[in-house]
């Protein structure tokens, strides 16, 4: 009753006094929602009451926006609508579990949309929905807000704006100084090139952004350091600036014009109810007493003592179990917390400990290690060496018997014996110093041998040029010796290619000149740098940039180490980067793949025959050509990868990209088959050649 009196009595009573009226139905529906809430009731007919709270603050979002502070205060007035759209969300949702669906379920999840568009995480809620809401069309609506004010589209902002509804409209008025102020700073750096200043008509910009005259377009365009002269704004880089304040927002003429019916029936959501016959009741008798003493009230009034006496004890008991359970979670939850940092802090100590018995084990493991190697290679040593010496002994005591010298084998065996045990340790020491002279040595080239083969010799199983395919897949083939991966990176130059030969090739396939940046790691023989000069890839022009690094023979070297990072940065520091993301129309990308990859060849190929004198070149190759390039954008917008993508995409998510959100069915199979037919429906039919008895066939630049 409350709510109909206040739709069919209050509502267009406030043209006079908008702050008496504003305060007095704020209260009002306050205390409706207060006391829903408080009840805890729930089912449609309460939801309607919700519903008609949330239109009245919507209505007052736009037509009390210019008010004075103390009539009127955006900010309360837009945190009761945030509450009143979470309690109508819960309530749908509690209903739901019951299959119960209220009808005006869409036009508020609507309105929820248009609350947050420039928060991102909305289109995750949207797809919570449930399909009758999600694909009815005042949330596709509220989608559709959402892709035109993340992408800066102006125009399709305020088309959008003059074809919603007008509770719609009020939500989207509380973006249009964002909207304008993009728009405005897109046009100025659109329209001006370098410090130089552009004239642009002021009546463009009110028509584009939707003011309501001349004088409120160039209010807002001088709050943004741009003069405004004789009806024309003077665009300039250096003089555009944000503004320190935000704009206070103006009525649009647009969206009151969308007002049609009174406020009342605006809140109602539809034609207003009989105003309420509410029908007083004396709570005295005849004899002006009051009821209540009476012998016959006095039930009654006991029994609804009673009633409010036990709801007051329900409400206590209440609270005061709330507060309790509040203090009891709490102390909860400090214990779990506290035993939480005292399990982790031994988790941690115990770490730490085993990290040193590892240490301490990997420590004692090494030196075991060395030790045992130690000593196996010099008893391997040892017996080498008595191997050796009791070889040289027989060919010498040989060589005694044929000079029939007298023989004193016991004693001459007895003093080498004794010569190789003082000697032993001594030659044990020598030999294991130079075998780690040796190991130590890189890399084993072979010698002798000239310095431009030596790869050669190194590798001679290995193909004398590396081919084409293995370079662009960054391996060169050594033959027995394995696959050595290049870091490289990839430079494109074209050639002046013959118009009918490259007709006749995909555009992938084109012949191209692959450079490379090459990284040659060689040892410390300065002579080596020679062996570049004959190398088949500078032969063939293949290496646009490289960097000669000459490596110690000792791998323990430090200098070694720091020209390898310094080698490695080098590299690093010239590989090319990631391609931008990028965000074109079907349009724009046909017009730039023309651009690039068909209008170029064509006008160069023009030049060269001319100047050599030749003459134009015939109309078949042209075409050929014009639908090659075609063929390769429509098969490069059709990949079947793209299906694998999720949406929205996780590219998207970056700062620079969040502008470029697609729509849903972006990378469906519909899709992309819909852009291959598009794209293939512009190549032009094959060109028939004349019989050379007929007319001449047509040349370019004829």
């Amino acid at each position: 009753m409350t709510m109909d009196y206040l739709v069919t009595q209050i509502m267009d009573q406030g043209l006079d006094n908008h702050r008496d009226w504003y305060d007095f139905v704020w209260n009002r529906t306050r205390g409706i929602r207060k006391d829903i809430t408080q009840q805890r009731l729930c089912c449609p007919h309460t939801v309607s009451l919700i519903e008609k709270c949330t239109r009245f603050h919507v209505h007052c979002a736009h037509h009390l926006c210019e008010e004075r502070l103390s009539s009127f205060d955006a900010k309360i007035n837009n945190e009761n609508m945030t509450k009143c759209l979470q309690s109508l969300k819960e309530m749908y949702e509690d209903l739901a579990t019951q299959q119960t669906f209220c009808p005006r379920e869409a036009e508020f999840r609507q309105y929820n949309v248009l609350l947050k568009l420039n928060d991102g995480d909305i289109l995750r809620e949207v797809q919570q929905f449930r399909d009758e809401v999600r694909k009815s069309p005042e949330v596709k609506f509220a989608v559709q807000a959402f892709a035109a004010v993340s992408s800066n589209n102006f125009v399709r902002f305020f088309k959008l704006v003059k074809g919603a509804s007008y509770l719609s409209s009020c939500l989207l008025h509380r973006y249009f100084n964002q909207v304008r102020s993009k728009a405005l700073k897109a046009l100025n750096m659109a329209h001006t090139v370098g410090p130089r200043s552009t004239p642009f008509p002021v009546d463009d910009i009110v028509r584009m952004l939707m003011f309501r005259s001349a004088a409120e377009a160039t209010d807002f365009i001088l709050q943004y350091g741009l003069n405004v002269n004789d009806g024309m704004v003077d665009l300039s880089r250096t003089a555009f600036q944000e503004p320190e304040l935000s704009l206070s927002l103006k009525r649009s003429e647009v969206i009151l014009a969308k007002k049609t019916t009174l406020i009342g029936q605006v809140v109602n959501g539809g034609p207003l109810p009989n105003p309420p016959q509410h029908i007083p009741v004396c709570s005295f008798d005849s004899q002006n007493k009051y009821r209540g003493d009476g012998p016959l009230a006095e039930p009654s009034f006991s029994y609804a003592k009673g009633l409010e006496s036990s709801v007051q004890v329900e409400v206590l008991v209440g609270e005061v179990l709330e507060q309790m359970l509040k203090e009891l979670s709490a102390s909860e939850i400090k214990l779990e917390q506290e035993r939480v940092a005292e399990e982790k802090r031994r988790l941690e100590e115990a770490r730490e400990a085993l990290n040193e018995k590892a240490e301490r084990f990997a420590k004692c493991t090494e030196q075991i290690c060395c030790s045992l190697i130690d000593e196996t290679l010099t008893s391997n040593i040892a017996h080498l060496a008595e191997d050796v010496l009791e070889d040289e002994l027989e060919r010498i005591h040989k060589f005694i018997k044929r000079l029939k010298l007298p023989e004193s084998k016991s004693c001459f065996s007895r003093s080498v014996t004794v010569s190789v045990g003082t000697t032993r340790w001594r030659d044990v020491v020598a030999i294991r110093r130079q075998l780690k002279r040796q190991m130590r040595s890189f890399p084993a080239a072979p010698c002798c041998v000239d310095p431009r083969f030596k790869l050669r010799a190194l590798a001679p199983s290995a193909p004398a040029p590396p081919s084409m395919a293995d370079l662009a897949r960054g391996l060169v083939n050594l033959g027995n010796g394995g696959v050595l991966a290049v870091s490289s990176t990839r430079e494109t130059a074209w050639k002046p290619l013959d118009l009918p030969a490259l007709a006749m090739e995909n555009i992938p396939n084109l012949t191209d000149r692959i450079f490379w940046k090459a990284l040659l790691l060689l040892p410390s023989d300065h002579e080596r740098e020679a062996s570049l000069a004959d190398s088949p890839l500078l032969e063939e022009e293949l290496i646009s940039d490289y960097m000669l690094v000459f490596i110690p023979d000792s791998t323990s070297d430090l200098q070694g180490s720091k020209q390898l990072t310094q080698a490695i940065r080098w590299l690093l520091g010239r590989s090319p980067p990631p391609p931008p993301l990028s965000c074109q129309t079907l349009v724009q990308l046909i017009e730039a793949s023309l651009s690039q990859e068909f209008c170029p060849r064509v006008y160069s190929n023009r030049q060269n025959r001319a100047a050599a004198r030749l003459p134009g070149q015939d109309a078949a190759p042209v075409v050929q050509l014009y639908n090659a390039v075609l063929a390769h954008v429509a098969h490069g917008v059709s990949s079947q990868d793209l299906c694998a993508l999720s949406w929205p995409p996780a590219e998207f998510s970056q700062p620079e990209t969040r502008e470029f959100v697609p729509h849903l069915g972006w990378n469906s199979a519909q899709q992309l088959s819909w852009l291959q037919e598009v794209i293939l429906s512009l190549q032009l039919p094959e060109w028939e050649e004349i019989p050379a008895a007929g007319r001449r066939p047509a040349k370019i630049g004829n």
